[in-house]
């Protein structure tokens, strides 16, 4: 009986811990999905340029794109500002529509498949964050089986995303040999020549092969989180104060793996360590 009651205390330990974890990834996600949204928001207020081939898809004018950015982007801030307090599925399910429709413009736009793949990091985190409310709204996180269910499917969703804007992200360099992706590696003194192009896309293969089969690699996450947040942070550095809001609309590219890290390193449903 009494060893029962210890393995019992040690199971409500091992679910507690969990749900304050949970409760960390959903903090995580929330500021993942705000700065999205604010980055992009601030690129909107200063009208970018690099959005006008997005309104010739439908034939707006550049005189008028240029009028609507700032609109365009006052809401996206509005919405960055309220992902991080309001837990509403309507608002979250609109961050995932508005992420997945902006990726999907820039094949449209005739940039290449791999900008929309790339964007992962960009409307995985609603998604997940979407689940994680729904959870809290029902309660199920405090029932063990429902949690564990969850945080299955949570891990899934942002594997399959840091697997895929890795993904996407060499394609950008082996394929499309994107500009601003040149001028950053050049800017670190990489060389940026074809066949140096074609070896760090191939890096970001290997890396989103592991993400996808050895997710629980000693050090993977950690190094991933750091990678691209070196690269992503390249961008106001080489270019323009502006250019900080790329880096801000990137934020899901370093927070995934930090809460993937978070997943596998402190929840017993993927540790087995902590369920000894």
């Amino acid at each position: 009986i009494q060893m029962h009651r210890a393995t019992f205390r040690q199971s409500a330990t091992m679910t507690e811990e969990s749900i304050i974890v949970f409760r960390r990834i959903v903090t995580i996600l929330r500021i993942s999905v705000s700065a999205c949204f604010i980055g992009h928001g601030m690129w909107g207020l200063v009208s970018k340029p690099g959005w006008l081939p997005f309104f010739k898809i439908i034939n707006v004018p550049e005189v008028i794109a240029l009028q609507i950015m700032p609109y365009i982007g006052s809401i996206d801030i509005i919405v960055g500002v309220l992902i991080l307090f309001v837990s509403n599925k309507w608002l979250v399910y609109w961050a995932i529509f508005w992420t997945a429709f902006t990726a999907l413009l820039r094949p449209l736009a005739a940039m290449g498949f791999s900008e929309f793949i790339e964007r992962a990091g960009n409307f995985g985190p609603p998604i997940a964050l979407l689940i994680c409310l729904n959870m809290i709204a029902k309660n199920e996180i405090t029932n063990e089986e429902k949690l564990k269910y969850g945080y299955i499917k949570i891990e899934k969703i942002l594997r399959l995303s840091l697997f895929l804007l890795l993904i996407g992200h060499a394609g950008i360099a082996m394929i499309h040999f994107q500009p601003n992706l040149i001028k950053n590696l050049s800017f670190l003194g990489y060389p940026t020549e074809a066949t140096g192009m074609y070896f760090f896309g191939a890096f970001e293969i290997v890396l989103a092969i592991l993400v996808l089969w050895k997710p629980r690699l000693t050090g993977l996450m950690i190094f991933v989180m750091i990678f691209k947040l070196m690269i992503e942070s390249i961008y106001p550095l080489r270019g323009i104060a502006f250019d900080i809001f790329e880096t801000i609309e990137r934020v899901g590219d370093y927070l995934i793996p930090l809460c993937l890290l978070l997943i596998y390193k402190f929840t017993h449903y993927f540790n087995p360590d902590l369920a000894r």
